[in-house]
């Protein structure tokens, strides 16, 4: 996500990553994601120890009679923890709303049971490590660390592989497009690299990564009704190539020293 930001705005990535005049603060938004995520982690999680699946193998489906009273229970206590910790950033009414019907909680547990038709959860919060990205203009190595929201393996094939990156909002489909086509949203194509490349050791066996989305929950707040949204990322060797291409450029420019302002218009 570095990367990224350095291709949308070199000028932005200064002042915000390097000066830090514009310190990240974590809003309602970003807290209500990261609340979800990590409750549906846990459902998953605790499937997985109780059924016993092997690390290499996709956990059972979300059951909405069995796993939604837990799945509330987890985001009520994650809530509970946040509210010490972010001094009541995310007020009472904002996971309320969760739960109404056709709430987010709904709506994304009705996206997975058709999403877990063919791919099964494997693991959340992936973290990764000196991933060797290639050398950038100069011959320096770049190497890639972050953290994947979700991996999954095709059901049918536990070599295919989907990623998940889970934003909170709208999304803007056109501005994604046009971002996708000129190489400021390179994220997922470079998680695919990360991925490939630790499963592949991990489950011994060489891994293809099939799919990638972004998943947006919007709510009332941010939409004019309750929507997930899945955008679908293309995947394959020329996408990673020139994501990979990309990522090398921009780390040899922000070593370079050189953060031009951006000439994308109105930030599309």
């Amino acid at each position: 996500s570095t990367l990224e930001s350095y291709s949308e705005c070199p000028f932005r990535f200064l002042v915000g990553k390097l000066f830090h005049l514009e310190p990240f603060e974590d809003s309602e938004h970003t807290l209500l994601g990261k609340l979800v995520h990590k409750a549906l982690c846990d459902i998953y999680d605790e499937k997985r120890q109780k059924e016993k699946t092997p690390a290499n193998k996709p956990a059972s489906a979300f059951d909405r009679s069995k796993d939604a009273k837990s799945f509330q229970k987890n985001c009520e206590k994650l809530w509970e923890e946040m509210r010490l910790e972010y001094a009541g950033l995310l007020p009472l009414h904002r996971l309320n709303l969760l739960f109404e019907k056709n709430g987010v909680l709904d709506l994304l547990v009705s996206h997975l049971q058709e999403y877990e038709k063919e791919y099964g959860y494997l693991e959340g919060e992936k973290e990764f490590s000196k991933v060797l990205l290639g050398k950038d203009p100069s011959g320096t190595e770049v190497y890639l660390t972050g953290k994947i929201d979700r991996i999954d393996a095709s059901r049918s094939d536990t070599s295919k592989i989907s990623l998940t990156d889970y934003k909170t909002g709208k999304p803007d489909k056109k501005k994604v497009q046009v971002q996708l086509e000129d190489g400021r949203l390179l994220q997922l194509q470079l998680y695919s690299i990360a991925a490939r490349e630790t499963l592949s050791k991990e489950m011994r066996v060489p891994v293809e990564i099939s799919k990638a989305s972004y998943v947006h929950l919007a709510d009332k707040k941010s939409s004019s009704k309750n929507e997930v949204f899945d955008l679908d990322v293309p995947m394959g060797e020329q996408t990673e190539n020139l994501a990979r291409q990309k990522a090398l450029e921009n780390a040899g420019m922000i070593r370079a020293g050189k953060f031009p302002l951006s000439l994308h218009v109105d930030g599309k």
